[in-house]
């Protein structure tokens, strides 16, 4: 290994010197026309395009080497993808087979998602395969090349085989790709009004996490709120987050069901002070308290229930969950009066909202 290293150490030598001398051409030959030359210190443009120009050589240099030496267009292909894959499994990266949705872009104001298999370990004869609409001649390929919004299109299939040390797709029109040059299986469209559970809430997750961290946390639990509503059916409901700095429970989000409501939302929070011995009591605090998730049909029934305020409007069910970051509590979901009986489901349900709220919470408090 001395000799690797040391050529290795020659290699970062020679990188930095390379480096600091396409910074200095941009500088003398070019950065001085530009009209942001005088923001160029912050902008950081220069860094950036001599990195980019400096890493595009870099590659284009390994492609070169691996096509004079007579290995198959394809057989680069393979290689350069698992040389990327290496380099992310190396850093930590997750690169197991896993399911995602992805919107297409809109068609007559209808909302359409694709149901994706990325990393995929093993395809049939017939699968719907996602693949490069254009010429490979980029470093990103398979499901990166999809997230990076590189465009493909849908093939059919029609033979898998393996040579030498990676596996082979051949579609409908003879062109074959490397497996892991795959951007992905199609497991199916959807759209917006005809998802399945599971699928709407993989869709909303995508939304909320789209839109942070842009939003206030107001704009984001109101969604929560309607969501939750929505899904379980349900005609009250109720989002809170713990106040980092005192530990109160804060309810952000909520249905009207007294005449306090209104100056709560006028104020912009229904805040309940954790008690001296840091507990919240209550059905309501009950969650907080015990980091369990549940549900009652009779609310007088249950051991922490001390009835409703005067003024309240009735509820006849109630369901809720602890809002978690792995052992951590930060806040709270509650539905009520469901059009349904609440049932484990129901609770699996609020259970997968509420993770989605954790990573909220996480980033904007």
């Amino acid at each position: 290994m001395g000799d690797l290293q040391n050529r290795l150490i020659d290699f970062q030598n020679e990188s930095r010197t390379a480096y600091d001398d396409i910074m200095k051409i941009l500088e003398d030959k070019y950065c001085w026309k530009c009209p942001m030359r005088s923001t160029s210190d912050k902008s950081r443009c220069r860094e950036i395009h001599s990195g980019r120009v400096l890493q595009e050589a870099f590659d284009e240099g390994i492609l070169t080497h691996l096509l004079e030496v007579d290995i198959d267009q394809v057989e680069v292909e393979a290689l350069i993808n698992r040389i990327l894959k290496k380099k992310i499994k190396r850093a930590g990266g997750n690169q197991r087979e896993t399911t995602i949705m992805m919107k297409l872009d809109a068609e007559q104001n209808i909302d359409r998602w694709l149901k994706i298999k990325i990393n995929p370990r093993h395809l049939k004869m017939g699968d719907k395969v996602l693949v490069s609409d254009k010429a490979k001649n980029h470093s990103l390929l398979g499901s990166y090349a999809l997230v990076a919004g590189f465009p493909f299109h849908a093939a059919s299939v029609k033979r898998i085989f393996h040579e030498g040390n990676f596996w082979y797709v051949e579609i409908e029109n003879d062109e074959i790709f490397p497996l892991d040059s795959i951007f992905g299986v199609m497991i199916g469209i959807f759209e917006e009004d005809y998802m399945s559970i599971e699928e709407e809430i993989d869709v909303f997750s995508l939304k909320i996490v789209a839109m942070l961290p842009d939003c206030t946390l107001k704009e984001v639990s109101d969604l929560f709120l309607e969501k939750i509503k929505q899904i379980l059916k349900s005609e009250s409901g109720y989002v809170a987050f713990i106040d980092p700095e005192n530990r109160d429970s804060v309810g952000v989000s909520f249905s009207h069901l007294t005449e306090s409501c209104q100056m709560y939302e006028e104020i912009g929070e229904a805040r309940f002070k954790v008690l001296n011995d840091g507990s919240y009591g209550g059905l309501l605090g009950y969650s907080l308290d015990t980091g369990k998730s549940f549900y009652v049909h009779d609310i007088s029934s249950h051991s922490a229930a001390h009835g409703l305020p005067p003024g309240h409007d009735p509820v006849n069910q109630f369901l809720s969950v602890p809002v978690k970051w792995k052992d951590q509590i930060l806040g709270q979901i509650v539905v009520g009066n469901p059009k349904e009986d609440y049932n484990k489901n129901h609770v699996k349900i609020a259970e997968k909202i509420a993770s989605i709220y954790a990573l909220v919470l996480k980033i904007l408090l």
